[in-house]
């Protein structure tokens, strides 16, 4: 029964080792701590931590002389296959307004080829007034400062900002613009939702959220229910139609009982006026609202 703990101990001291050493290799070498949170650095280190013991870093000379090399011929054969399709078909600009983790309004915008997604930008409209002639210049300028205007061939952009695509068609007469089909698919399945016959939609994504944004709901949960409640899903007909209402039906009664407990009333009770933003409701008005659902939908 030693023999385990003492193996557990050990690679537990042999981890901290290892933290110490990167840890301060970063200090002497003044590397950000924050690119351990990039993704080319963790499976960088994943790959390492597959190889024996005996491994041992790569000159310098052999990074920065014959790996480079590979490394730009790699960069120039991806960046081939962008160019090539796009030199055949052209490529499509998609534009579409979003909100930051800062609150801050944005406009983002991609290139698209048949082979290849670009991110192209993501620009802060903090005090911009995003109407037709600004959306259709945001466009237009991306458009024309472009080595080959020509080479774009379509832009795609949210239902809404349809009056700016003749502004656009005007100045770029080679460019076709149009909405993004899966955006208004979803803006349509929105739409359907707040009829009568889809009310029970509401309700249950009204207690699924309650229940996965907090934490003792969710603990509750989990104790009843063998499985997880879906999350939302990339669209919102994925959402409603599958995700959504299936996998609530499915746990219903862990739901319901959730919804009833002690633990989760004295929880509420205790943290009533918490709001997720001033403008938002109070854990309490949040409680209620899905209470009252769960209790409509009960068997």
């Amino acid at each position: 029964k030693q023999q385990p703990i003492q193996n557990a101990e050990g690679k537990l001291r042999q981890k901290n080792a290892a933290d110490e050493a990167l840890a301060r290799a970063f200090y002497l070498n003044n590397i950000a701590p924050n690119v351990l949170d990039s993704k080319t650095f963790q499976l960088a280190m994943q790959t390492v931590a597959k190889v024996d013991e005996g491994y041992t870093a790569p000159s310098r000379n052999k990074v920065g002389g014959p790996m480079l090399l590979e490394e730009r011929d790699r960069v120039r054969n991806d960046i081939k296959k962008f160019s090539d399709p796009v030199s055949r078909f052209g490529s499509t600009v998609v534009s579409d307004g979003a909100t930051d983790k800062c609150r801050r309004p944005v406009n983002n915008r991609l290139d698209c080829s048949p082979e290849v997604v670009e991110f192209v930008s993501s620009r802060d409209c903090t005090g911009k007034v995003k109407d037709k002639e600004f959306i259709a210049n945001e466009v237009i300028d991306y458009i024309l400062i472009l080595p080959d205007p020509f080479k774009i061939v379509q832009v795609l952009m949210d239902n809404a900002t349809r009056g700016s695509w003749p502004i656009i068609e005007k100045v770029c007469p080679w460019v076709i613009v149009g909405p993004c089909e899966p955006h208004v698919a979803s803006l349509e399945v929105g739409d359907m939702c707040k009829l009568p016959f889809f009310k029970n939609t509401i309700k249950v994504h009204c207690i699924r959220r309650f229940i996965l944004t907090h934490q003792k709901p969710l603990a509750v949960f989990k104790g009843l229910g063998d499985r997880m409640l879906s999350v939302l899903a990339s669209t919102r007909m994925a959402t409603v139609f599958y995700y959504g209402l299936e996998s609530f039906a499915k746990h219903l009664d862990a739901v319901c009982k959730t919804m009833a407990s002690r633990e989760v009333a004295e929880y509420v009770r205790a943290n009533r006026a918490q709001r997720a933003t001033p403008e938002s409701k109070t854990l309490l008005e949040l409680y209620n609202e899905a209470l009252g659902f769960a209790q409509d939908l009960s068997p």
